[in-house]
């Protein structure tokens, strides 16, 4: 790579002041450097990576803006490869198998289907045999040029779709499509106005966990380096968790070799029946029966560092000033300290007798529950979402 002085010019010029996932302002930063793209009429681009001291989410601090990204999109030389005919690759077809025995018992009869970020439309060429109707959508030049069978083209961005569309789906993948996006939480809003209630959403993201911090290790329109807590953090607010895996394909596929996050979600449905105020007791009774439960113990273990503990502590001083130890199963959280509580890892843990747990992770509160049965006897843990 050649050197350039400070004064290059770089083009993209949108600067991320917090994360696009908890909106905190703290970042530590991983990479910055001026990178010189092989096409030369493409200016200097200025690749900015942090990390949020809050929930870890990595994330590009400079990114293009939208016209930028819909430039490099339409170009000939884009990222994907050169093969978009509608004869799906074998490569690409390994890949929805394996989604699709994840998603086959959530299809219901008469499914309408939107893949986000489809670019050639082979996912939903591929989902047509299995559901009513499948839209790709897409700002690709790559998309085919009309719809055919029960496969409808949509030349748009998310947004400018989702502001304009009455349309509503049941189900709606974004198939290593949101590693590319910026406004996250923009995207999730999205979402949420063209799924119907209680309609399903798949998301699959490469895991960055493990890249190093050389630039061959990253992808330049990769906006977001998601870890699997990241991704919960993400969908939380507005999405039920109903599968979730880590895994790596056993076989060359057109996303590369490396793990994936793979996650399927069903959207929260407002509970309208129910006033604020009422909303509010019910939140109350669940913490008096909690500080009820752990009023003759001085001290206690929480098992989760996100944005459940974060809201537990604020609603209980007792629950706070009692938590010796915040437990979190992801190795990179390992002694620090969040909401002024140390974060230790399940391996540090010996058994606890007579120690109450407080499960504090919806998302993951069966997989927690499980595993800390082999730290914590089992009428000593207490898991809120089943008060």
């Amino acid at each position: 790579m050649r050197s350039y002085g400070v004064s290059v010019l770089v083009s993209n010029k949108k600067h991320i002041e917090s994360c696009p996932i908890c909106s905190s302002p703290d970042q530590k930063e991983i990479i910055d450097r001026v990178l010189i793209l092989s096409n030369e009429e493409q200016a200097p681009y200025r690749l900015k990576i942090v990390r949020c001291g809050y929930c870890q989410h990595v994330y590009q601090n400079y990114v293009w803006n939208e016209e930028q990204l819909k430039q490099y999109y339409f170009s000939g030389p884009a990222y994907y490869r050169p093969d978009y005919s509608h004869n799906i690759p074998s490569t690409s077809l390994i890949r929805f198998d394996s989604v699709m025995e994840d998603i086959k018992p959530f299809l219901i009869q008469d499914c309408l289907h939107l893949d986000v970020g489809g670019y050639a439309g082979h996912f939903s060429y591929y989902l047509s045999n299995h559901v009513k109707e499948s839209h790709c959508l897409d700002v690709s030049s790559y998309l085919p040029t009309g719809s055919s069978k029960n496969v409808k083209i949509i030349k748009d961005s998310l947004f400018e779709y989702a502001c304009k569309s009455d349309e509503q789906y049941d189900f709606i993948s974004l198939n290593h499509t949101l590693e590319h996006l910026t406004d996250l939480q923009s995207v999730k809003n999205a979402l949420s106005k063209l799924l119907k209630p209680n309609g399903y959403l798949l998301i699959e993201v490469p895991d960055n966990l493990e890249m190093t911090e050389s630039i061959l290790d990253y992808t330049l329109d990769h906006t977001q380096y998601f870890t699997g807590h990241s991704l919960f953090e993400f969908l939380d607010d507005k999405f039920y968790i109903r599968t979730f895996r880590h895994f790596k394909y056993n076989k060359t596929v057109d996303v590369g070799k490396g793990f994936m996050y793979r996650v399927l979600a069903q959207q929260k449905v407002e509970q309208l029946a129910y006033s604020p105020q009422k909303k509010q007791k019910y939140v109350e009774r669940i913490i008096e029966k909690i500080e009820n439960r752990i009023n003759n113990n001085s001290r206690i273990y929480v098992w989760g560092s996100g944005y459940h503990t974060r809201l537990l502590f604020s609603l209980s001083k007792v629950i706070h000033q009692k938590t010796c130890y915040l437990i979190d199963s992801d190795p990179t959280r390992e002694g620090r300290i969040a909401f002024g509580k140390k974060i230790v890892h399940p391996s540090k843990l010996t058994y606890q007798k007579n120690v109450p747990l407080l499960i504090s992770s919806f998302a993951y509160r069966q997989e927690i529950g499980d595993l800390a049965r082999s730290f914590f006897s089992a009428e000593s843990i207490i898991n809120p979402y089943e008060i």
